[in-house]
């Protein structure tokens, strides 16, 4: 090396790091997210028998149908052509809603669901209208409830002590669709 000297190392010895040049340091700040802090509440709250005797606003809001003489989740699905779902449907809401039942025991629960749901629903209203709308096929907006609605959301609970699964999910959005939050026309 011309003009520049050469520094041996080898033997050398510090406190912390020793470097030639450049140390790139990067900082990772972690967030619990809303859903590990809920179930940890929500564990904590069932491990001291802590149960809640009311209904929060959030989670009466999802309860509570939109429409003065809600239409049921049938006629719903048909309108929008997809009588196919309704047998699979009634089972999925129904899992949802005995889940629902179980866990709005404690408000964190119940905290933690009406957090889920507004996720769904804001998921779904984001990607799936538009393809209706669009009069795209029942396959196509099969995928995109899988891709851009169920898969993330049960990518908030991966890992989680809920068990929840996508069968759980899909139920959320029958639920969902049953109080009139969620629309299966276009237009």
């Amino acid at each position: 090396m011309v003009g520049r000297k050469h520094t041996d190392q080898s033997g050398a010895a510090a406190g912390r790091d020793i470097v030639g040049r450049d140390k790139v340091t990067h900082v990772y700040s972690y967030r619990e997210s809303i859903v590990s802090s809920l179930l940890k509440k929500l564990e904590a709250e069932r491990s001291n028998n802590q149960t809640f005797d009311g209904l929060i606003a959030e989670l009466q809001h999802f309860r509570t149908p939109m429409e003065e003489e809600p239409v049921g989740l049938e006629t719903k699905l048909t309108d929008g052509g997809r009588q196919d779902l309704f047998q699979n449907a009634v089972k999925e809401k129904e899992l949802f809603a005995k889940r629902l039942a179980r866990d709005q025991l404690w408000k964190s629960g119940q905290d933690l669901y009406a957090y889920l749901l507004g996720r769904i629903r804001d998921r779904f209203i984001a990607s799936i209208p538009p393809m209706l709308e669009a009069d795209a096929t029942p396959a196509a907006i099969d995928s995109a409830l899988v891709e851009s609605v169920i898969e993330p959301v049960m990518n908030e609970l991966d890992p989680s002590g809920l068990d929840l699964n996508t069968t759980h999910l899909r139920g959320m959005v029958y639920f969902l669709t049953g109080n009139c939050f969620l629309k299966w026309t276009g237009g």
